[in-house]
């Protein structure tokens, strides 16, 4: 009912409150987490970002024209309670976390031990170093840590969703 109260206000004139937003958001991913899990997708979550942290650049140049940072947060106590969520009603998906911030790597790493299960060997998975880890300090940082707190045997591979062409040879 709230949910439902709250996509009413904001298809009208009033503007929600942070916690609307926050309680909307929330129940769209789990329930597309849901959905995910029902048709047998992957779902991949990344944070970990600030956008467009020059105005003036943002203004003269737009979005995703290299002013982009990482973020210093590392969300584990949402994360969970969200994981757990869809793991309660057995709605979790497969699922691939990733975060620009190493730092947040061992929590992420951490985190996801929680919900692995025999169904599915590396149910959920690290993401792999991408962006300003799309480099070779960036991606064995990453995997030493998937080696350190989980199963690199079950480690999906790299991205090829480069903006580096250099950086394809990866995978050799």
């Amino acid at each position: 009912g709230e949910v439902d109260r709250t996509s009413s206000t904001s298809l009208g004139d009033e503007a929600l409150t942070r916690e609307e937003k926050y309680r909307y958001l929330t129940a769209f991913m789990l329930f597309a987490g849901a959905q995910y899990r029902r048709l047998g997708w992957v779902m991949q979550i990344n944070y970990g970002v600030v956008r467009n942290g020059n105005t003036k650049m943002f203004r003269q140049l737009g979005p995703n024209t290299g002013f982009d940072s990482i973020g210093n947060h590392t969300p584990s106590q949402p994360l969970v309670a969200f994981l757990d969520a869809l793991c309660v009603d057995d709605n979790l998906p497969r699922t691939v976390l990733y975060s620009l911030n190493p730092g947040d790597f061992t929590t992420i790493a951490s985190v996801i031990g929680n919900y692995q299960d025999s169904e599915i060997p590396g149910k959920l998975q690290l993401g792999t170093g991408w962006w300003f880890h799309d480099n070779k300090t960036g991606m064995q940082e990453q995997m030493t840590c998937l080696a350190n707190q989980g199963a690199l045997g079950t480690f999906i591979g790299m991205l090829t969703d480069s903006r580096s062409f250099t950086s394809y040879t990866r995978h050799e």
